[in-house]
């Protein structure tokens, strides 16, 4: 049983990862910065990412 709960946190920890590299992947592409490079930052260092992009990311989105 400590096993399915071992691959249950892991689950939630993979999606969490995705969801804030995805989030982080659109706020940088709308605001005109590179979402890829952001994206993938925020894959692998989710929280630290994260509260780094929310501080120097810029204020103002880009005009389209």
């Amino acid at each position: 049983m400590d096993d399915a709960w071992q691959w249950i946190g892991s689950l939630i920890s993979l999606a969490i990862s995705i969801g804030v590299a995805y989030w982080i992947f659109n706020d940088a592409r709308e605001r005109g910065k590179s979402g890829i490079l952001w994206g993938i930052l925020g894959f692998f260092f989710s929280l630290i990412t994260l509260i780094v992009w929310l501080i120097v990311r810029p204020k103002t989105m880009r005009a389209v």
